[in-house]
């Protein structure tokens, strides 16, 4: 079995230092907090009335928690749009963000001009290409990404970036104080989690041996949904591996039937239930009963606990313990956590006329 304490393993595993990119996602969050509050908004912004947040992949997840957070406060919605075009329908007081860490992706790019053309207000995300080009043409606000590496590993500024840009504009509580406290938790993560921080304890490392041969399954929640399915794509993407992502209450009307079948699977699976303490009571009662269904078929499972008192920290420390997991499987499985070969295939087919 592989030594994770070893650091060769890494230097033969990681060769692009994909670790350290982990490592600096604490203060990739804090750059992206000061340049989300340095960037001049127009005025009229303040006006709107819903968010669109338009990408695909690595560049959508940030997206993709802002709405759970903007569902939990009931405040301005957020929606995800990852497609080509925008949703039909956007009345006038939309805001579309546009988000692509390449600023190539030819979905995002779509919404961008779809965007424009319906001259609804935007602001764009990205580390440059046509779409940073095309929004200072246009005089749209760009949110530079002042990150070098994987989408994915961006996630710093697509979630606290238009974290702040949005509680600036009033669509969302003041989050200031949360946000402190969720980067404080990612640094202290970032030393329990990270490479030098021995398996015996460093709860990443542990985990990912449990996990290590098994189909992982992923259970979340309200504010933890979408961190649900930053797990499974950060699996199948570092690890190269099979994962599930499941939500309750949803998932309580469905898949805890699905426990029995096929032996080979059930046997072979491990449930993880993101669980966090700000979940409304019934939410916390579905997942005891859950744990107990999951114990009575059988089922590995495990719970993973949210750290700190408000919602932004319990994402971003349930998020970046994912992000740790999914990179110590992929030593695991003795595979290079950067290239995507696979997804390389797709995008390259497609960008062919």
């Amino acid at each position: 079995m592989l030594d994770l304490d070893c650091e060769a393993v890494y230097t033969a595993l990681d060769p692009t230092g994909f670790r350290n990119r982990l490592l600096g996602l604490p203060a990739q969050a804090r750059s992206a907090w000061s340049e989300a509050e340095a960037l001049e908004l127009p005025p009229p912004f303040a006006q709107v009335r819903r968010v669109v947040v338009a990408g695909m992949g690595g560049s959508a997840i940030g997206g993709a928690l802002l709405a759970d957070l903007a569902t939990a406060e009931g405040r301005t919605p957020v929606m995800v749009w990852r497609d080509y075009g925008l949703p039909p329908g956007l009345e006038e007081g939309t805001l579309v963000l546009v988000s692509s860490y390449s600023g190539g992706t030819l979905e995002a790019l779509s919404a961008f001009e779809g965007a424009l053309a319906r001259r609804l207000p935007i602001i764009t995300m990205t580390h440059g290409g046509p779409l940073r080009a095309r929004a200072e043409a246009a005089g749209v606000p760009v949110l530079h990404i002042g990150h070098q590496g994987e989408p994915r590993t961006a996630v710093g500024y697509s979630f606290v970036g238009p974290l702040v840009l949005l509680q600036r504009l009033g669509f969302l509580d003041d989050h200031t104080e949360g946000i402190g406290e969720g980067l404080a938790l990612l640094e202290g993560l970032a030393d329990s989690c990270g490479p030098a921080s021995p398996e015996a304890e460093n709860p990443a490392k542990a985990l990912a041996r449990r996990l290590w041969g098994n189909l992982v399954v992923v259970y979340g929640a309200g504010l933890l949904s979408s961190v649900a399915q930053r797990w499974k794509t950060q699996i199948n993407e570092n690890a190269k591996a099979w994962a599930v992502a499941e939500a309750f209450p949803e998932l309580g009307h469905n898949a805890l039937e699905s426990y029995r079948h096929p032996e080979a699977v059930r046997d072979h699976a491990v449930v993880v239930l993101l669980r966090a303490p700000l979940f409304p009571e019934p939410i916390l009662q579905r997942y005891e009963l859950a744990s107990q269904a999951l114990a009575k078929a059988g089922v590995a499972c495990t719970t993973v606990e949210a750290l700190g008192r408000g919602p932004v920290a319990h994402i971003l420390s349930t998020l970046y313990l994912g992000d740790w997991t999914s990179f110590y499987l992929a030593m695991l499985y003795r595979e290079d956590p950067s290239p995507t070969p696979t997804l390389d295939f797709m995008k390259a087919g497609l960008s062919k006329p």
